[in-house]
Protein backbone atom coordinates (compact mmCIF):
# COMPACT_ATOMS: atom_id res chain seq x y z
CA UNK A 1 0.00 0.00 0.00
CA UNK A 2 1.61 3.18 -1.53
CA UNK A 3 -0.38 5.40 1.39
CA UNK A 4 0.19 3.72 4.64
CA UNK A 5 2.68 4.41 7.30
CA UNK A 6 3.20 2.57 10.19
CA UNK A 7 4.74 3.61 13.38
CA UNK A 8 5.46 1.05 16.28
CA UNK A 9 6.66 2.42 20.09
CA UNK A 10 8.65 -0.17 22.17
CA UNK A 11 10.45 -0.12 25.32
CA UNK A 12 13.04 -2.98 26.44
CA UNK A 13 11.09 -6.16 25.96
CA UNK A 14 12.78 -6.90 23.19
CA UNK A 15 11.88 -10.69 23.88
CA UNK A 16 8.37 -9.43 22.89
CA UNK A 17 9.22 -7.22 20.07
CA UNK A 18 10.92 -9.94 17.98
CA UNK A 19 8.23 -12.27 18.46
CA UNK A 20 5.78 -9.46 17.63
CA UNK A 21 7.54 -8.87 14.76
CA UNK A 22 8.30 -12.21 13.35
CA UNK A 23 4.27 -12.03 13.41
CA UNK A 24 4.40 -8.83 11.11
CA UNK A 25 6.75 -10.45 8.81
CA UNK A 26 5.18 -13.51 8.21
CA UNK A 27 1.72 -12.22 8.25
CA UNK A 28 2.79 -10.08 5.46
CA UNK A 29 1.88 -6.89 7.32
CA UNK A 30 5.80 -5.58 6.63
CA UNK A 31 5.25 -5.88 3.05
CA UNK A 32 2.31 -3.35 2.80
CA UNK A 33 3.99 0.13 3.83
CA UNK A 34 7.37 1.04 2.56
CA UNK A 35 7.16 3.74 5.76
CA UNK A 36 7.43 1.49 9.09
CA UNK A 37 9.22 3.20 11.99
CA UNK A 38 10.00 1.57 15.22
CA UNK A 39 10.80 4.16 18.12
CA UNK A 40 12.87 2.78 21.12
CA UNK A 41 12.72 4.42 24.32
CA UNK A 42 16.10 4.18 26.03
CA UNK A 43 17.61 2.98 22.57
CA UNK A 44 21.01 0.80 22.77
CA UNK A 45 22.96 -1.19 20.25
CA UNK A 46 20.39 -3.93 21.11
CA UNK A 47 17.54 -2.25 19.63
CA UNK A 48 19.41 -0.94 16.69
CA UNK A 49 20.13 -4.18 15.97
CA UNK A 50 17.04 -5.84 16.48
CA UNK A 51 15.66 -2.82 13.97
CA UNK A 52 18.50 -3.58 10.97
CA UNK A 53 17.46 -7.45 11.52
CA UNK A 54 13.88 -6.64 10.06
CA UNK A 55 15.38 -3.76 7.51
CA UNK A 56 12.81 -1.48 9.73
CA UNK A 57 13.34 2.59 10.17
CA UNK A 58 14.30 3.68 13.76
CA UNK A 59 14.31 6.71 15.97
CA UNK A 60 14.44 7.37 19.48
CA UNK A 61 15.67 8.36 22.59
CA UNK A 62 18.40 7.50 25.37
CA UNK A 63 15.75 8.15 28.24
CA UNK A 64 12.13 7.07 27.94
CA UNK A 65 10.29 10.44 27.01
CA UNK A 66 6.87 9.19 27.71
CA UNK A 67 4.16 7.68 25.16
CA UNK A 68 2.98 11.03 23.85
CA UNK A 69 6.14 12.64 22.88
CA UNK A 70 7.17 9.15 21.12
CA UNK A 71 3.71 8.68 19.65
CA UNK A 72 4.32 12.41 18.20
CA UNK A 73 7.59 11.42 17.00
CA UNK A 74 6.11 8.45 15.07
CA UNK A 75 3.22 10.73 13.49
CA UNK A 76 5.46 13.16 12.59
CA UNK A 77 7.97 10.91 10.85
CA UNK A 78 5.07 10.05 8.85
CA UNK A 79 5.39 10.32 5.15
CA UNK A 80 1.86 8.51 3.74
CA UNK A 81 -1.80 9.99 4.45
CA UNK A 82 -3.18 7.10 6.92
CA UNK A 83 -0.89 5.89 9.86
CA UNK A 84 -1.24 2.97 11.88
CA UNK A 85 0.25 2.75 15.53
CA UNK A 86 1.43 -0.31 17.39
CA UNK A 87 2.88 -1.26 20.46
CA UNK A 88 5.62 -3.80 21.07
CA UNK A 89 3.08 -6.39 22.45
CA UNK A 90 0.65 -6.55 19.59
CA UNK A 91 0.83 -10.08 18.01
CA UNK A 92 -0.47 -10.19 14.53
CA UNK A 93 -2.77 -13.29 14.24
CA UNK A 94 -4.33 -13.44 11.39
CA UNK A 95 -3.05 -14.26 7.63
CA UNK A 96 -1.74 -11.92 4.96
CA UNK A 97 -5.14 -11.80 2.56
CA UNK A 98 -7.28 -10.49 5.49
CA UNK A 99 -4.39 -8.44 7.05
CA UNK A 100 -4.90 -6.48 3.37
CA UNK A 101 -8.35 -6.85 3.80
CA UNK A 102 -9.02 -5.37 6.96
CA UNK A 103 -6.45 -2.52 6.41
CA UNK A 104 -8.33 -1.80 3.26
CA UNK A 105 -11.47 -1.75 4.71
CA UNK A 106 -10.27 0.74 7.48
CA UNK A 107 -9.18 3.24 4.72
CA UNK A 108 -12.14 3.34 3.04
CA UNK A 109 -14.38 4.02 6.38
CA UNK A 110 -11.43 6.77 7.07
CA UNK A 111 -11.42 8.11 3.17
CA UNK A 112 -15.79 8.19 3.49
CA UNK A 113 -16.01 10.09 6.75
CA UNK A 114 -17.97 7.34 8.17
CA UNK A 115 -15.36 7.78 11.62
CA UNK A 116 -12.48 8.96 12.37
CA UNK A 117 -10.47 6.33 13.61
CA UNK A 118 -10.53 2.76 13.12
CA UNK A 119 -9.42 0.02 15.97
CA UNK A 120 -7.79 -3.22 15.67
CA UNK A 121 -7.52 -5.05 18.86
CA UNK A 122 -8.53 -8.49 17.93
CA UNK A 123 -12.60 -9.14 18.39
CA UNK A 124 -12.61 -12.95 19.33
CA UNK A 125 -8.97 -13.21 20.57
CA UNK A 126 -8.53 -9.66 22.26
CA UNK A 127 -5.32 -10.99 24.79
CA UNK A 128 -4.79 -10.58 28.55
CA UNK A 129 -4.69 -7.67 30.09
CA UNK A 130 -8.77 -7.19 28.94
CA UNK A 131 -11.41 -7.69 31.96
CA UNK A 132 -14.46 -5.78 30.58
CA UNK A 133 -14.55 -8.39 28.25
CA UNK A 134 -14.22 -11.16 31.25
CA UNK A 135 -16.66 -9.41 33.23
CA UNK A 136 -19.30 -9.26 30.87
CA UNK A 137 -18.76 -11.85 28.79
CA UNK A 138 -22.48 -13.49 29.80
CA UNK A 139 -24.12 -10.08 30.72
CA UNK A 140 -23.28 -7.83 27.82
CA UNK A 141 -25.80 -5.20 28.97
CA UNK A 142 -23.99 -4.21 31.64
CA UNK A 143 -21.33 -2.66 30.44
CA UNK A 144 -20.80 0.69 31.46
CA UNK A 145 -22.37 2.96 28.49
CA UNK A 146 -19.65 5.05 28.97
CA UNK A 147 -17.07 2.23 27.04
CA UNK A 148 -18.91 0.20 24.56
CA UNK A 149 -15.40 -0.33 22.52
CA UNK A 150 -15.71 -4.13 23.80
CA UNK A 151 -19.57 -4.65 23.36
CA UNK A 152 -18.90 -6.83 20.14
CA UNK A 153 -16.09 -8.75 21.50
CA UNK A 154 -18.77 -9.97 24.33
CA UNK A 155 -21.56 -10.72 21.69
CA UNK A 156 -22.80 -10.78 18.17
CA UNK A 157 -25.68 -8.40 18.19
CA UNK A 158 -24.26 -5.27 19.44
CA UNK A 159 -26.15 -2.63 18.05
CA UNK A 160 -29.35 -4.55 19.02
CA UNK A 161 -28.47 -4.01 23.26
CA UNK A 162 -27.35 -0.46 22.46
CA UNK A 163 -28.77 2.17 20.94
CA UNK A 164 -25.55 3.87 20.53
CA UNK A 165 -23.61 1.46 18.34
CA UNK A 166 -24.38 1.00 14.90
CA UNK A 167 -23.24 -1.94 12.25
CA UNK A 168 -22.44 -1.46 9.06
CA UNK A 169 -21.16 -5.01 6.70
CA UNK A 170 -17.93 -4.09 4.93
CA UNK A 171 -16.80 -6.97 2.42
CA UNK A 172 -18.56 -9.61 4.54
CA UNK A 173 -17.60 -8.65 7.98
CA UNK A 174 -19.18 -6.33 10.61
CA UNK A 175 -17.62 -2.93 11.49
CA UNK A 176 -19.61 -0.94 14.35
CA UNK A 177 -19.60 2.64 15.16
CA UNK A 178 -19.38 4.43 18.55
CA UNK A 179 -19.59 8.08 18.91
CA UNK A 180 -16.99 9.26 21.62
CA UNK A 181 -19.56 10.28 24.42
CA UNK A 182 -19.20 5.97 24.64
CA UNK A 183 -15.63 5.04 23.79
CA UNK A 184 -12.22 6.46 24.93
CA UNK A 185 -8.77 7.29 23.62
CA UNK A 186 -6.96 4.59 23.23
CA UNK A 187 -2.95 2.84 22.21
CA UNK A 188 -4.61 -0.69 21.21
CA UNK A 189 -4.15 -1.12 17.37
CA UNK A 190 -5.63 1.60 15.36
CA UNK A 191 -5.59 3.31 11.89
CA UNK A 192 -6.03 7.20 11.61
CA UNK A 193 -5.02 10.00 9.12
CA UNK A 194 -2.20 11.14 9.40
CA UNK A 195 -3.05 14.56 9.89
CA UNK A 196 -5.94 14.21 11.98
CA UNK A 197 -3.58 12.19 14.17
CA UNK A 198 -0.99 14.61 14.18
CA UNK A 199 -3.73 17.01 15.62
CA UNK A 200 -4.50 14.98 18.58
CA UNK A 201 -0.42 14.79 19.49
CA UNK A 202 -0.74 18.75 19.28
CA UNK A 203 -3.46 18.82 21.85
CA UNK A 204 -2.05 20.28 25.29
CA UNK A 205 -3.73 17.86 28.03
CA UNK A 206 -3.12 18.10 31.36
CA UNK A 207 -1.46 15.11 33.10
CA UNK A 208 -2.69 13.81 36.54
CA UNK A 209 -0.11 14.18 38.57
CA UNK A 210 2.60 14.19 36.31
CA UNK A 211 5.76 13.81 38.43
CA UNK A 212 4.66 11.05 40.24
CA UNK A 213 7.19 8.24 40.20
CA UNK A 214 6.36 4.46 39.36
CA UNK A 215 8.41 1.22 38.17
CA UNK A 216 8.30 -0.83 35.53
CA UNK A 217 10.60 -3.58 35.57
CA UNK A 218 12.14 -2.20 38.36
CA UNK A 219 13.13 1.28 36.61
CA UNK A 220 11.39 4.85 38.10
CA UNK A 221 9.73 6.96 35.88
CA UNK A 222 7.29 9.79 35.56
CA UNK A 223 4.22 7.97 34.72
CA UNK A 224 2.45 9.99 31.57
CA UNK A 225 -0.58 8.33 31.12
CA UNK A 226 -1.71 9.63 27.41
CA UNK A 227 -4.81 7.15 27.48
CA UNK A 228 -6.01 8.81 30.78
CA UNK A 229 -5.03 12.38 29.59
CA UNK A 230 -6.39 12.08 26.33
CA UNK A 231 -9.48 10.01 27.24
CA UNK A 232 -11.14 13.09 29.09
CA UNK A 233 -10.37 15.08 25.87
CA UNK A 234 -11.68 12.36 23.59
CA UNK A 235 -15.32 12.93 25.20
CA UNK A 236 -15.58 16.05 24.73
CA UNK A 237 -15.83 15.83 20.66
CA UNK A 238 -17.82 14.02 18.55
CA UNK A 239 -15.64 12.07 16.84
CA UNK A 240 -16.68 8.17 15.74
CA UNK A 241 -14.89 5.45 16.33
CA UNK A 242 -15.07 2.03 14.15
CA UNK A 243 -14.56 -1.39 15.47
CA UNK A 244 -13.16 -3.93 12.77
CA UNK A 245 -13.00 -7.45 13.53
CA UNK A 246 -9.83 -7.08 14.16
CA UNK A 247 -5.72 -8.47 13.92
CA UNK A 248 -4.04 -8.03 17.00
CA UNK A 249 -3.65 -9.89 20.03
CA UNK A 250 -2.58 -8.29 22.75
CA UNK A 251 0.70 -10.06 24.94
CA UNK A 252 1.19 -9.51 28.46
CA UNK A 253 3.87 -12.25 28.61
CA UNK A 254 6.60 -14.37 26.71
CA UNK A 255 5.50 -17.10 27.59
CA UNK A 256 2.34 -16.20 25.39
CA UNK A 257 4.48 -18.26 22.79
CA UNK A 258 4.39 -21.49 24.41
CA UNK A 259 1.34 -23.75 24.33
CA UNK A 260 -0.64 -24.77 27.99
CA UNK A 261 -3.26 -25.75 28.92
CA UNK A 262 -6.33 -23.10 28.76
CA UNK A 263 -8.56 -23.10 31.63
CA UNK A 264 -12.41 -22.26 32.87
CA UNK A 265 -12.80 -18.64 33.84
CA UNK A 266 -14.90 -20.10 37.24
CA UNK A 267 -11.91 -22.43 37.79
CA UNK A 268 -9.01 -19.95 37.35
CA UNK A 269 -11.57 -17.46 39.99
CA UNK A 270 -12.18 -20.32 42.34
CA UNK A 271 -8.17 -21.23 41.99
CA UNK A 272 -7.12 -17.61 42.43
CA UNK A 273 -9.49 -17.29 45.85
CA UNK A 274 -6.25 -19.28 47.29
CA UNK A 275 -3.76 -17.18 46.07
CA UNK A 276 -2.86 -13.97 48.34
CA UNK A 277 -0.35 -12.39 46.10
CA UNK A 278 -2.23 -10.41 43.45
CA UNK A 279 0.86 -10.65 40.76
CA UNK A 280 0.68 -14.37 40.98
CA UNK A 281 -2.63 -14.22 40.59
CA UNK A 282 -2.59 -12.06 37.59
CA UNK A 283 0.32 -14.21 35.66
CA UNK A 284 -2.33 -17.51 36.14
CA UNK A 285 -5.12 -15.74 34.46
CA UNK A 286 -2.92 -13.95 31.96
CA UNK A 287 -1.32 -17.94 31.13
CA UNK A 288 -4.04 -20.03 31.34
CA UNK A 289 -7.40 -17.83 30.79
CA UNK A 290 -9.05 -18.77 27.49
CA UNK A 291 -9.97 -15.21 27.15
Amino acid sequence: MENLSIGILTWKRLDILRQTLISYRDNGLLDLSDDITIFFQEMGDEEVALAKEFNIKYIGDKDNVGIKEAYKALVNKAKHPYFMFLENDWYLIEKSDVVRRRIEAGISILESGKADVVRYRHRIRPGYPCGIVRRNRRRPELTPKDDLAFVPSTTDIPEKIFDEISATEIQGEKYYFVGAKNTYWTNNPCLFKTDFVREIMDKEVKTLNPDRLIKKYNVPFKKISLEGDLGRYWKTTDHVTALSPGLFMHLDYIDDFKKHIKLPEIFLRILCWFIPNAKYRKYLRGKYSRV
